[in-house]
Parts: structure tokens; C-alpha cells; sequence
């Protein structure tokens, strides 16, 4: 019974525990996110795309 008090009573961990679901949570955040703008981003990606494509480039 005391092992079981100790344990209950015992804190060793728990910053650790805090720090996995923060860095879960900013995870899901991102990919939420990033999953919003998609459409935006990959329009701007092509358009970059094309832009760099155009350009001529010449060696003197």
C-alpha cells in the first residue's frame, strides 16, 4: 500500500508528459494549417515556378 501512495504522490515525469502533448499539439497545429493554405501555397509554388523558368540566363 505504501508503493501505491508513493507513486500516486510521486511527480517524476510529469514536466516530460507536458512537453510530449505541447509538442503533439504544435504538430497537429501544422498540419492543420498547412493542410488550410494548401491550395494557396501550391499556387504560389507554380507561379514562383514558372516566374524562375522564364528567366534567361546568360554566361558573358
Amino acid at each position: 500500500m505504501k508503493s501505491i501512495k508513493r507513486f500516486l504522490k510521486s511527480d517524476d515525469g510529469a514536466v516530460t508528459v507536458d512537453w510530449v502533448v505541447l509538442t503533439a499539439a504544435i504538430i497537429g497545429l501544422a498540419i492543420f494549417g498547412f493542410g488550410a493554405f494548401r491550395d494557396v501555397a501550391l499556387a504560389i509554388a507554380n507561379a514562383l515556378s514558372s516566374q524562375m523558368s522564364s528567366v534567361v540566363v546568360s554566361v558573358f
